[in-house]
């Protein structure tokens, strides 16, 4: 999912200076719209968790993420590219307090340091591939291609992350080493 998510932080400022022709300050506003999200979000975590439980909230994040990059893709002024970056914020603490919650939840407590280390080093790792990929997209097409790119991307990992979590919660638990 990371490899669809973060690439937007690159994409933003073409999107406001080629499309919006938006000088710094908005590019700025811009790409400060999903950390106003992310604050915003962080109080109904836990209310959402609840209501939709680990799996569900994390399918709810990602989805929600890839919503607001097309959302951006279709913007047609900079406060509607705003405000979808603020929704696509919302749903980042979603995603990454029930990720870390799952993980918890379903990994022997001998193997977690372990676990956590090779997830988050490849959540690294799929940022610096989403950075890399987004640059030549952009320069080969335009922002809001790249847009529908990352946000398209995003809904197909949602849909594949749902699928392999209901078939994991089939699966019965294998005891720990």
């Amino acid at each position: 999912m990371v490899l669809f998510s973060a690439p937007d932080d690159l994409i933003l400022p073409f999107l406001a200076t080629l499309t919006f022709w938006a000088g710094p300050v908005a590019v700025g506003v811009l790409l400060a719209a999903a950390s106003a999200g992310l604050l915003a979000g962080l109080p109904f975590v836990g209310p959402a968790g609840r209501r939709l439980g680990v799996t569900g909230a994390i399918v709810a994040g990602f989805a929600i993420m890839a919503t607001g990059n097309l959302l951006t893709a279709a913007a047609p002024w900079l406060s509607a590219a705003v405000a979808a970056q603020v929704l696509r914020g919302l749903a980042i603490p979603l995603a990454d307090s029930h990720v870390t919650t799952y993980l918890q939840r379903t990994t022997p407590p001998g193997m977690l340091g372990r676990v956590l280390a090779n997830v988050y080093g490849g959540v690294g790792v799929a940022a610096a591939a989403g950075y890399l990929l987004a640059g030549p997209v952009v320069d080969a097409t335009s922002p809001r291609t790249a847009f529908v790119l990352v946000g398209c991307g995003g809904l197909a990992g949602a849909a594949v992350t749902a699928v392999l979590l209901r078939k994991a919660r089939r699966q019965p638990a294998t005891p720990a080493p």
